[in-house]
């Protein structure tokens, strides 16, 4: 029977609800509250009306209306005489409303009613801010301090509460006006919200309460209950919206009971004993305080980075060459090291290979004639001199010549460089 087109927040709404079975909805009974002598005091703190409106709740309800309607419902925040303050579909017709014409198709209002002033400056719910015609929760929480034995919090118990009969009409706005599964025990603002108005007295908008309740967040799935179907029904059947749905044909939700004694005596309204009577103590758990939070100091804010100089000025052009210039003279000077390094290595191979293969090195002119052949590998051979020729003249001293790879062979000086000169002097006389 309902449809909703893809991709709306209707049709992720009734996805959501039609797994959700009906609430079952309690509502006073007034002959057993008479036997307890209490119903004279209840019903003058009610009013009229408001028992009017709690003894509704024992119309049956509908699944499918209450899925249609839960699914489409909307309140404009602080809307009051806007055509569209609320705004509905039942039986696949969208509704616009008022506040007062809302409150008639209630059956809350007559026509004649919705046009005074009573009902134009009724107290029309509770805000976090400042609104007209409202109350704030300061107001709140002193009155919640006046009847409680604990201060007023984000979760108020109503077993906190001193009075029982006030405890008792907290029960019955948690299971009718505001009804909901989950959270009966404790009072949210709109339950203490009417019951301040109910203790104090004051004048308040029934029509716009209700928007309010209508409006509440609901959860959905399995475990969850949909709330508020014998009010549904009664608006549905005021503004004669079942043309399109036949009531054989829709499922009928959970019907509605009356609250009894063991019920109220597990809510901790009536005693144990027998006769049960009405339990004046206080059995709230202690309240649960909030956990302290530290603030972590702010760090001071570093300080901005000055904006780097222009790089096409001549000073920075200079610089900027002379770090590359020193940075390729570093890497030639270090390049050069290897080379060395690499003509050493070689050096000392070409050796070690000479030495191990018994091989003589070439004499240049004119000193192949002068110094003898030199022997490697001899028992009696000097020890190795870096780059000098490691052979014995034919004087008996060191020969004081060396052979370099980049200059040949030079004469490095000694006691044999000075015999082979005299020697060759005495050759010429």
């Amino acid at each position: 029977m309902l449809d909703f087109d893809e991709d709306t927040e209707e049709r992720v709404k009734m996805k959501k609800y039609v797994v959700t079975q009906t609430l079952e909805h309690r509502i006073i009974d007034w002959e057993w509250l008479e036997s307890m002598g209490a119903s004279e005091r209840v019903n003058e703190l009610l009013g009229p009306r408001l028992r009017m409106v709690m003894d509704a709740c024992e119309e049956t309800q509908y699944t499918e209306l209450t899925i249609e309607f839960h699914c489409t419902f909307r309140h404009k925040e602080g809307a009051f005489s806007e055509a569209n303050a609320v705004s509905f579909s039942l039986g696949r017709n969208l509704y616009e409303m008022t506040i007062p014409q809302f409150g008639v198709a209630l059956g809350l209002y007559s026509s004649e009613e919705v046009a005074t002033e009573e009902f134009v400056n009724g107290l029309r719910g509770v805000f976090n801010y400042n609104r007209p015609k409202s109350l704030g929760p300061t107001e709140l929480g002193e009155f919640w301090g006046s009847i409680s034995t604990q201060s007023f919090a984000h979760t108020n118990l109503i077993s906190s509460v001193r009075d029982p009969i006030y405890r008792y009409i907290l029960k019955m706005l948690a299971t009718t006006v505001v009804a909901r599964k989950s959270g009966e025990n404790k009072a949210n603002w709109l339950d203490i919200f009417a019951l301040m108005c109910m203790v104090e007295k004051r004048n308040w908008n029934l029509a716009s309460f209700f928007a309010w309740s209508f409006n509440r967040p609901r959860r959905g799935g399995k475990r969850a209950a949909l709330d508020m179907g014998p009010y549904i029904t009664r608006l549905a059947r005021n503004i004669r919206a079942l043309t399109k749905y036949k009531l054989t044909e829709m499922n009928v939700g959970m019907p509605t009971v009356r609250w009894g004694v063991l019920d109220l005596q597990l809510a901790g309204i009536l005693t144990q004993s027998d006769p049960p009577e009405w339990n004046h103590e206080v059995g709230a758990p202690p309240q649960r305080q909030p956990v302290p939070r530290e603030r972590r100091a702010v760090p001071p804010p570093r300080p901005v980075r000055p904006p780097r100089p222009n790089p096409f000025t001549p000073e920075a052009a200079f610089d900027y060459t002379q770090e590359r210039l020193d940075q390729m003279d570093s890497r030639m000077r270090v390049d050069q090291q290897w080379v060395m390094q690499s003509h050493h290595r070689q050096d000392d191979m070409v050796r070690y290979m000479m030495s191990g293969m018994a091989l003589n090195a070439p004499l240049p002119q004119p000193f192949a004639g002068l110094l003898p052949p030199p022997v490697y590998g001899g028992d009696q051979q000097a020890p190795y001199v870096y780059g000098q020729y490691p052979g014995y003249d034919q004087w008996g001293g060191q020969s004081g010549y060396a052979y370099s790879g980049q200059f040949g062979w030079q004469q490095a000086g000694g006691s044999g460089s000075q015999q082979m000169e005299e020697d060759s002097g005495d050759d010429e006389e």
